[in-house]
């Protein structure tokens, strides 16, 4: 069991609460998920029905956690991933307003004692 809000493959809160609903709203359109690092959001997300589009620059912690999932649970989510590398920054963005039926971004906040 994932008992911590930032456990690296437990989706963020915000996903977690309304990611029934993000998925309703999509309408069978892509989401986005836009620096999807591990997947965690994402999993959520395939795990409701919704393809994800998982856009990131480095990929490999996408595709180390989708081979972990394999034979588990997420596995039929994982089937909805759609990898995508982009650098964010640099890269031309692809995507029309009416091509994507969500857009999630969110960022694990692991701040530290900045005095250090």
């Amino acid at each position: 069991m994932l008992n911590s809000p930032y456990h690296p493959l437990e989706p963020c809160p915000l996903v977690r609460r309304f990611g029934g609903k993000v998925a309703e709203a999509a309408d069978d359109l892509p989401i986005l998920d836009v620096a999807c690092g591990s997947g965690r959001n994402a999993i959520l997300l395939g795990q409701l029905g919704c393809t994800v589009i998982c856009m990131d620059k480095d990929l490999s912690r996408l595709q180390t956690q989708q081979s972990h999932l394999g034979g588990i649970t997420g596995g039929r989510a994982s089937e909805r991933l759609i990898p995508y590398q982009i650098d964010l920054v640099n890269d031309p963005w692809l995507f029309t307003p009416c091509s994507v039926g969500g857009i999630i971004n969110t960022v694990r906040e692991t701040l530290g004692d900045s005095s250090k």
